[in-house]
Parts: structure tokens; C-alpha cells; sequence
């Protein structure tokens, strides 16, 4: 298996900041170190560096929630922009 470089882009800390517009978004180009609390580029490495971890939330409350906003877009679909479903 190869090894992952060390380095704060292949860190758990390491966040990118998104941009959020209606029902879109997109990446600002700006990251951040959450352990930090600073701004981050890419190349950089510390000591607290840490493997990037999987979390899911899969809990009732979570599901429940999905399935509210699945139905509210199924109801008022002429809420949704056309430039949103491009292909």
C-alpha cells in the first residue's frame, strides 16, 4: 500500500471552505486547518498531522430530515432554478 505524504492536504484537519449560493455550492479555493484555526495551503505539514477518517451520520433523526426536504422538492419543484439540473 503506498504511503501517504504528510502533508496538510492529505491531513484530517485539513478543510476546504465553500461558497453557497441558493441550492448550489462550490469551492472557494481557500482552505483551512481546523486544528490550527487558520488559514492552510496545501504544501505545509506539522506535528499533529492526522489521518483523514470516514464519519457517517445514518441516525433516524438524520434520515428522517432527508426525507422531509426529498418530499418538500417533490411538491414545489418550480422553486428549482433551471440552470441548477444542468447536464
Amino acid at each position: 500500500m503506498k504511503q501517504k505524504k504528510q502533508t496538510c492536504s492529505t491531513c484530517g484537519a485539513y478543510k476546504k471552505l465553500y461558497r453557497f449560493y441558493g441550492l448550489r455550492a462550490w469551492h472557494s479555493g481557500e482552505c483551512y486547518c481546523a486544528e490550527h484555526r487558520r488559514p492552510a495551503e496545501g504544501t505545509g505539514s506539522c506535528a499533529r498531522w492526522r489521518a483523514r477518517r470516514a464519519e457517517y451520520d445514518l441516525s433516524p433523526s438524520r434520515l428522517e430530515r432527508a426525507e422531509e426536504d426529498v418530499r418538500t422538492i417533490a411538491e414545489h419543484p418550480e422553486r428549482l432554478s433551471a440552470r441548477t439540473f444542468r447536464a
